[in-house]
């Protein structure tokens, strides 16, 4: 039972590599932004949030892409104005802020991590905690692509 288990895990996560490489070649992705990885997951679930997150950046760093990563504090506290915000108030505020309205919490938190580059991109004047982390943001931001503008 256990063997056939890890088998159609394993297969799983085979699929994900291919959507993820076959997607990044057909969508002309320059540059990958994803959360860091959470520490305060509890369970079995950190086995399966690591080995997703591995997948995808070792489908993201064959096919050449920059990865940047993320602290879920800091895409909060960019984009909502509160890195301790409650994830059941996040969709909320992402809908009254910025007319965001997804199915899932993932495609919200997605959408809101584009939302932090946006604001990082556009040299927005931030003041306070939020413009330290949106500073040290842009750095990041700017060193990957800095560096892909000059190949």
């Amino acid at each position: 039972m256990k063997r056939r288990k890890a088998k159609e895990r394993y297969s799983t996560l085979a699929y994900l590599y291919n959507v993820t490489c076959s997607t990044v070649s057909a969508e002309r992705i320059d540059v990958a932004i994803v959360e860091q990885y959470a520490f305060n997951v509890k369970g079995n679930s950190i086995t399966k949030v690591a080995e997703v997150g591995g997948v995808i950046r070792a489908a993201l760093t064959a096919q050449e892409i920059p990865i940047i990563e993320v602290a879920s504090q800091t895409w909060k506290l960019i984009s909502l104005g509160n890195a301790r915000i409650k994830k059941k108030e996040i969709a909320s505020l992402a809908a009254q802020l910025y007319s965001i309205v997804c199915e899932t919490q993932d495609e919200v938190d997605a959408s809101l991590m584009g939302v932090a580059v946006r604001l990082a991109l556009l040299d927005c004047n931030i003041m306070g905690r939020r413009a330290e982390s949106l500073r040290k943001f842009r750095e990041k931001l700017s060193g990957v692509l800095n560096v892909q503008q000059k190949e």
